[in-house]
């Protein structure tokens, strides 16, 4: 039979109905009770009486004082900026990169060689074949050494002095192309002894517009990948400078517009976007070229001032300490100094105006009021207020708070502020940084720093974005380059990479210089850096990767 689980579980424990629990014993001089009884030893148990508070007459209870709680002022929380971050576009060299672009850039050259000594050649040919008392096999041992750049004095004997001359004078040139191609593939080509090489090459172009047009631009790039080379192989990439002041600049065709390089050494690479384009040497404001408003001048002093939002504000706009009363209690407050005084009570101040102007009082309500002191005057208060304008020319939001109000100002945007107190507004630098400043009235204008941090600046001390079609040099014509080839290519790397101003707006006229876009198509290929995987040995000819 089952045993019921139940049952057992239900009556465990229970005693039966029909037992009595048992007795227990307790003596009587054991036996307590709390009922407020007394105790003794015999069988009697007496009560106990409590006695009873009695009140005194014509005293009665007084109900407890109630107490009004204080007022308690809720902590005013600073607000805190949101953070800045600018799109800087900026490559990281490495100098794998660097060393195959000089390699390219050697190669590049070599081909300018033989732009220049290829019509030379020609007609050392044709002067060759056209010795007078020269047997035939001589010519063509002559012609042999003229295609491989091999000395021909030897072989010429005199017998015809005028073509024997100029033979040697080709000869000579040859060698003289060779040499300074050396010196550019070392980054150390004499720009004065390239730019006299053009007179020298005029007679094997002259009415060939192609020919010319190859030879200017031929001696041009031994000029820039000369310069190129030289910066390349000063590169310190271990640095880690990036000035986005003022620098020296190149403008190269293989980096997207805007994107930035450093080379570590004072030289940027700033991309012009145009892959068919040349190079540019000269100097510009880094950040302007990579298409932000550039800090020119000092940016407005950084500040400790809390925001007021309430109360009274006195400051002293003069050149001299004033001494002054507020409620009866003496001040002095320096030039450019304020005093803040709290809200909730009625301010008088008094003070002296100066010389026989006798003495000025004022009760002040709320609101920022300045000591001034107009010529032949004296000394005033005077109440003001603020409106300052913010600008933001830049392709980023600009996050600050104005007063503990967070705000944004997107780009190519402006906002004014108003108030009846100093406007002291924090923002991040775009590094992690807070800045706060104190502004009274005026346009400021949000600008990239030489540091590269964002900073604000009064309007006078900003230059603003540039679009990098507008700062490239003019070209050279042939023409122009053959006529004056010294001062042609001494400007290639004297340009000023920045717009002419027209009224308040940045101009599009351009730099007295030159560049080579469009003049040189070779160049098309430089700074084209290999992409991940590609043969860092290519040639000039085949440079078309396109950017990582």
């Amino acid at each position: 039979m089952t045993p019921n689980i139940g049952n057992i579980i239900t009556d465990f424990g229970k005693l039966p109905r029909n037992v009595d629990p048992p007795s227990r014993y307790y003596p009587n001089d054991r036996y307590y009770d709390n009922r407020n009884y007394g105790y003794s030893r015999g069988n009697t148990v007496t009560k106990s009486t409590v006695p009873k508070n009695t009140v005194p007459p014509n005293n009665p209870v007084k109900p407890a004082k109630q107490v009004a709680t204080k007022p308690n002022l809720v902590p005013k929380r600073p607000v805190q900026p949101l953070k800045n971050a600018p799109p800087f576009n900026v490559l990281q060299l490495t100098y794998h990169v660097l060393s195959a672009e000089v390699d390219s850039l050697q190669d590049e050259n070599e081909d300018y060689a033989d732009t220049l000594k290829n019509p030379v050649k020609e007609q050392a040919l044709k002067d060759a074949d056209a010795l007078v008392g020269y047997d035939q096999a001589t010519k063509d041992e002559i012609k042999r050494r003229i295609e491989n750049e091999q000395p021909i004095d030897d072989l010429l004997t005199g017998l015809d002095p005028v073509t024997e001359a100029k033979l040697k004078e080709d000869a000579d040139l040859i060698k003289q192309i060779n040499e300074l191609t050396k010196n550019a593939n070392d980054g150390k080509v004499d720009i004065d002894k390239l730019a006299d090489l053009a007179p020298k090459v005029i007679p094997f172009v002259a009415g060939n517009a192609q020919q010319e047009k190859d030879a200017a631009a031929a001696i041009l790039g031994l000029a820039i990948n000369s310069q190129s080379i030289a910066s390349l192989q000063d590169a310190d990439l271990n640095s880690g400078v990036i000035p986005w002041g003022d620098a020296d600049v190149i403008l190269v065709g293989g980096l997207a517009e805007g994107q930035i390089a450093s080379l570590g050494n004072g030289t940027m690479l700033v991309g012009t976007g145009n892959p068919n384009g040349g190079s540019s040497f000269g100097t510009g404001n880094v950040a302007q070229l990579a298409g932000y408003t550039a800090g020119i001048g000092d940016p407005v002093p950084d500040s400790d001032a809390q925001p007021v939002t309430d109360g009274v504000v006195l400051m002293n706009a003069g050149e001299t300490a004033v001494n002054y009363t507020v409620n009866g209690h003496q001040f002095t407050i320096e030039p450019g100094y304020r005093q803040t005084l709290p809200a909730g009570k009625t301010w008088t101040v008094t003070f002296d105006r100066g010389g026989s102007f006798g003495t000025a009082k004022y009760g002040l309500s709320e609101g920022t009021y300045e000591f001034t002191a107009p010529e032949d005057k004296g000394w005033e208060l005077f109440k003001r207020s603020f409106k300052a304008t913010i600008g933001n020319d830049n392709p980023f939001t600009f996050h600050y708070v104005v007063n503990n109000q967070q705000q944004s100002l997107a780009a190519d945007q402006k906002q004014e502020h108003t108030g009846d107190f100093p406007l002291v507004i924090l923002f991040d630098d775009g590094r992690g940084n807070e800045q706060r400043k104190r502004l009274t009235s005026g346009v400021y204008r949000v600008a990239v720093s030489p540091e590269g941090a964002i900073d604000l600046y009064e309007e006078d001390d900003v230059a603003p974005p540039v679009k990098i079609a507008d700062v490239i040099p003019a070209d050279p014509t042939p023409k122009e380059f053959f006529e004056d080839p010294k001062k042609v290519t001494e400007r290639l790397f004297t340009s000023r990479f920045t717009p002419e101003p027209d009224g308040d707006k940045p101009g599009v006229s351009r730099p007295d210089g030159f560049h080579l876009l469009g003049f040189a198509p070779a160049l098309a290929g430089f700074f084209f850096w290999p992409t991940a995987g590609e043969d860092s040995n290519h040639s000039a000819a085949s440079r078309t990767a396109t950017q990582k």
